[in-house]
């Protein structure tokens, strides 16, 4: 169990019910993208100091060559020592 609760539920408390009526009713998605043909190939990365499992080791991505990092730049340094090709 993390100790900052579900990330998923903390946007319906932020927003309230005005994400298209849903409720806090996580059954459905509560989240959604249009696909960008330019990222097609690449793995996009997020992951914050705050809201993480340690327990998770991200080494099996350095099999992978494009990947990119969303967050920080503390963050980023933090998983550029785990995979060195990290953009």
């Amino acid at each position: 169990m993390h100790d900052k609760g579900n990330i998923a539920k903390w946007y319906f408390y932020a927003f309230g019910n005005c994400i298209a009526d849903k409720k806090m009713d996580l059954k459905n998605a509560w989240l959604s993208a249009n696909p960008q043909n330019e990222f097609k190939n690449i793995i996009v990365l997020a992951r914050s100091t705050r809201y993480n499992n340690p327990h998770i080791d991200y080494g099996f991505l350095k099999k992978y060559e494009n990947i990119v990092f969303l967050g920080v730049e503390s963050e980023y340094n933090l998983m550029k020592n785990t995979i060195p090709h990290l953009n």
